[in-house]
Formats: C-alpha cells, structure tokens, sequence
C-alpha cells in the first residue's frame, strides 16, 4: 500500500507533538516518560492514530484499570513506546539511530491503522441490493 506523504507529514507533526510533550514534562518532574499509541476500539468510527505520554505510575494505574495487560512490564514498555525520556540520573538516552528505528515504527504502525481502518469499512458497506432488502422489510 502507497503511503501518502501528506498524511505521513501529519503522522510526524503528531509525533513531534508528543515528543515534546514529553521531553517537558520530564524537565518539569526528571522522571522518565514514554509516548504510546492508543489503539482504537473496535467501535471506533475513526482512523486517528493518537499518542499518549506515561510514566511509571501512570502504567502502574493503568495495568490495574486493566487498559494494558496486567503481564506487560516495564520492559515492554520500552519496546514497544515510539519515544522515551532519559531517566533522572541521566541513563538510557535514547541515540540518533534508535529515534530513527523508533519513528519508522511509529509509521508503520500509523499505516498498520489506516489499512485496518479502511478494512473495517469496507466490511461495514452493504451491497446495493443489501440496502433494497433492508428498506423493504422495514415497509
């Protein structure tokens, strides 16, 4: 599938959005934060590919509202976040080559969505003669 490169420049504003975000807040508190993808529902109407900065504690509480699997570590975290933070004593700074793997993944993740989205619709249409029947047993 082609990706389009005006939606590609809108994934990166988005992400570039998120980063900064993020890079603020851990200049406000030093702790470490990571950008995440929200994944749409199945009910989700639309195709936006949105992002969401967490910390530690904000996983924490998440894992037991049970919005991520409770088997998922911190490990899993950092694999499978687009961005992360440095820690507070300056560790785990993430280099030049591991925002690029990052970024690459983030878009593949944007397309992965956007096909899902499109497939989900394309099941959601009825045929012509679907929507005949349908209006005729509503009569």
């Amino acid at each position: 599938m082609f990706y389009n490169p005006i939606l590609q420049f809108v994934d990166y504003l988005r992400y570039r959005e998120a980063v900064k975000q993020a890079d603020n807040a851990h200049e406000k508190t030093g702790e470490r934060y990571y950008v995440m993808p929200v994944h749409p529902t199945r009910n989700d109407k639309s195709n936006k590919t949105s992002l969401i900065i967490l910390n530690r504690n904000n996983f924490r509480k998440m894992k037991k509202k049970h919005y991520i699997n409770h088997n998922a570590t911190q490990r899993d975290l950092v694999n499978e976040c687009f961005y992360c933070t440095t820690y507070s004593n300056g560790n785990g700074y993430l280099d030049e080559a591991g925002r690029k793997v990052k970024l690459a993944n983030y878009f593949s993740y944007c397309k992965a969505t956007r096909q899902l989205y499109k497939e989900r619709k394309h099941e959601n249409k009825k045929t012509w003669w679907q929507r005949i029947l349908h209006r005729k047993s509503k009569q």
